[in-house]
């Protein structure tokens, strides 16, 4: 490939990790905001609102609340999308540095595809007419299958993270992305410890702001390279 063709790949696996993150930043918003929303009704409603008026009251907030957390989740499908085509186009331009980040990713694809076909096993198991054994057996099965996808999405998490944390060995890539992929590596490992998830789920947060603000200057200085 020539350096012409290298930088285009560089710019855009930047342009589509840009985007990722700021769409990744919006979905963890509004998340933040439907849980928020949830417990300040809670907290209002309790003291001042008879039991007979508190179904319908905290009926309407759920489906609210269950409808944005499905635009969150959409959100970050299309997140997802957009930082695994941008790994593709920086394993294209540094293999060897930057293919890390594109097995990470995929390993999360694969976790996602057998918690998706074992849901779909589990629930045609359970709705049909077998035998307790059965039902027990795809039930274990799932919980298996859980194990295998949370594994596969903690070490892919990490390899992503090292991928932002090399990022910098390239010299037209910003340093600071060292210390975005540092936040990520720790927030992801904060996040599966009961009681701290939170906090791991903010520095996630933290990570994705400097991620999208890193990879717009890092375009700048690709952008003023000169053409070849």
């Amino acid at each position: 490939m020539s350096a012409g063709g290298q930088v285009s790949e560089l710019v855009e696996g930047f342009r589509k990790l840009r985007l990722g993150a700021l769409i990744s930043i919006i979905s963890v918003i509004i998340a933040f905001a439907s849980l928020a929303v949830l417990f300040l009704t809670a907290g209002f409603a309790f003291p001042t609102v008879y039991p007979g008026q508190m179904y319908h009251m905290f009926a309407g907030t759920i489906i609210t609340m269950m409808t944005v957390i499905l635009v969150a989740l959409a959100l970050s499908i299309i997140a997802f999308i957009q930082w695994f085509m941008a790994t593709g186009n920086l394993k294209r331009y540094n293999p060897d540095k930057f293919g890390i980040g594109r097995l990470g990713m995929l390993l999360q694809l694969i976790g996602v595809i057998l918690i998706f076909i074992g849901s779909l096993s589990f629930v045609g198991v359970a709705f049909a007419r077998g035998s307790n054994i059965a039902f027990f057996g795809a039930l274990f099965g799932f919980m298996a299958i859980i194990i295998l996808t949370a594994i596969l999405a903690l070490v892919g998490a990490i390899l992503f993270a090292i991928m932002l944390m090399r990022l910098p060995e390239d010299p037209n890539v910003e340093s600071g992305f060292k210390i975005a992929g540092i936040l990520y590596l720790i927030g992801v490992i904060l996040s599966i410890i009961p009681n701290i998830g939170i906090v791991g789920a903010i520095l996630i947060l933290v990570a994705a702001i400097l991620i999208f603000t890193y990879s717009g200057s890092t375009l700048k200085r690709l952008e003023a390279l000169p053409k070849t």
